[in-house]
């Protein structure tokens, strides 16, 4: 129950349903404010440098808190562990990488930093191998936040010649083409993992 919860979190399945899309990962994000009679938001705009990448930088930290805070909780009431069971069958195969990252993947379709955020957080619980990590980041490197993408583009939808959906699917099939590319390339060199899973997670 705990991970289908957190599913419908990260997905965005609950960005519009009332009540409930209070729950929803960027809803909770929500946004910054605009600094009364200046344009952009407290990052301003025409930025250069260190300074402006400083401003990208901190603007980051919310997601980063936010996407920590619910990982969290997803090790206590033990949605990794189910998400372990229900998704290895699929992304053993598929990707090569355990079904403990399935609630990263599903979140990382919505939010390329939430996910590379997740991300970062399995390997350093041991849920993942450097080469698992490596190939897991071809996968989402790949059209990242690929439904926020396809969404944005529903504001073009009258000068679409195909739907919305065969182009998430389209973006879909490229990001597991990708994965399965480094996969390939991971393979055809020794191994990085100096230590196991196990080892790690001890």
């Amino acid at each position: 129950m705990a991970l289908i919860l957190f599913i419908m979190v990260f997905s965005g399945a609950l960005k519009d349903v009332p009540v409930l899309k209070a729950l929803d990962f960027n809803n909770m994000m929500g946004a910054f404010g605009v600094v009364k009679g200046a344009e952009g938001n407290f990052q301003g705009v025409g930025g250069v440098g260190a300074k402006d990448g400083f401003m990208v930088a901190f603007a980051q930290l919310p997601l980063l808190m936010l996407a920590m805070g619910i990982v969290e909780l997803a090790t206590k009431y033990r949605a990794l562990l189910a998400a372990k069971v229900l998704f290895t069958p699929i992304l053993k195969p598929l990707l090569g990488i355990p079904g403990a990252a399935g609630l990263t993947l599903v979140s990382s379709l919505n939010s390329s930093d939430g996910g590379a955020v997740m991300t970062a957080d399995l390997y350093d619980r041991g849920y993942l191998t450097q080469d698992e990590r490596t190939i897991f980041v071809g996968f989402q490197f790949a059209a990242s936040g690929m439904i926020v993408a396809t969404v944005t583009l529903l504001a073009m939808a009258p000068m679409l010649v195909v739907s919305p959906m065969f182009i998430m699917g389209i973006l879909l099939l490229m990001k597991f083409v990708n994965g399965n590319l480094v996969r390939l390339a991971v393979k055809r060199r020794p191994s990085s993992d100096g230590e196991n899973r196990d080892e790690r997670a001890a």
